[in-house]
């Protein structure tokens, strides 16, 4: 298995990317954030901006990366920033006027997912120190499905409504809720198929969290040899359950399609590939310079030396 050691996947794309919002070309980035400064400023906000996000005189703190995400997701032109910012923006500033944990209990707990997310997107992680690692650099927040957007809940709203233990099996219950989207297959040459779920809900990712529950719904059969996962971005979940055929070119394939589907779209979870058995996730794949390279574990070996590649 020598020629795993040495096989390496380029990053797609040639253009240079944003080094903190890498679903944005560098000029993109530059843009955006000048297109930023001019909108706070129209609305008279004042503070520092830094690369990720604003300080503003009194200390508070707003992040760009959700703002980034949506002009991407939806200004191909970015003439139309500026409206989409002022949009977003000013959601924020009623949002900030009108604090969701101002609701009752009972309507905030049908709205409260887990939520899995790379430790870039929590700049503050001082402030959700509650959540579980699930893989390295992967960790599990609590997140409130509002009307107009998607609330990370930080350590304090989570003490105030009851703690970690209390509502993590409630959030767990609304996320085997969700109803099944249909999934596409690709890679269809031999031994390459995979299946991948692509829906529009922020927690189709974190539906890695329910794989073996998810995967029976969808009437997909797996094993004890586990399965091949990845979660590119949050609305997509990539899968090529282990059936005993062989499946090194779905080992390549994936890992071609996840770096793709990171690269190109906003909500950001992981580029690498993962195998998953009875609920653990073991990281197949390590990002060095702009390559990335393969790190299989022997028992992994062995299952592709049996299966034949």
């Amino acid at each position: 298995m020598s020629w795993f050691n040495r096989r390496q996947r380029r990053d797609p794309g040639t253009d240079p990317r944003d080094p903190s919002f890498s679903f944005l070309s560098a000029d993109e980035g530059r843009r955006f954030r000048a297109t930023m400064r001019e909108v706070l400023a129209e609305r008279g906000i004042e503070g520092v901006v830094s690369e990720t996000h604003l300080t503003t005189m009194d200390g508070a703190q707003l992040g760009f990366y959700n703002i980034a995400a949506y002009c991407h997701s939806f200004g191909g032109d970015p003439g139309s920033w500026p409206a989409l910012i002022g949009e977003h923006l000013d959601r924020l500033l009623r949002e900030h006027d009108s604090d969701p944990l101002d609701l009752p209990v009972d309507e905030l707990l049908p709205t409260m997912f887990p939520r899995v997310v790379p430790d870039f997107q929590m700049q503050y992680r001082d402030e959700f120190r509650y959540g579980p690692e699930v893989a390295e650099g992967l960790w599990v927040v609590l997140a409130l499905d509002r009307p107009d957007t998607v609330t990370t809940m930080p350590d304090t709203a989570v003490a105030e409504l009851g703690g970690f233990d209390e509502l993590w099996p409630r959030a767990m219950e609304n996320l085997r809720a969700l109803p099944i989207p249909a999934h596409q297959t690709f890679g269809r040459r031999a031994g390459g198929w995979f299946h991948a779920m692509i829906d529009d809900s922020y927690f189709t990712a974190s539906r890695v969290l329910v794989l073996d529950e998810l995967l029976t719904r969808m009437a997909v059969p797996f094993g004890e040899d586990g399965v091949l996962v990845t979660m590119p971005n949050r609305t997509q979940l990539v899968f090529r359950p282990l059936d005993g055929s062989a499946f090194a070119p779905a080992v390549h394939d994936m890992t071609d399609f996840t770096i793709r589907g990171y690269v190109d779209a906003p909500g950001l979870v992981s580029p690498h590939l993962y195998w998953w058995r009875s609920g653990e996730l073991t990281q197949l794949t390590q990002h060095e310079d702009d390559r990335m390279t393969f790190d299989l574990p022997e028992d992994f070996r062995e299952l592709l030396d049996r299966y034949g590649e």
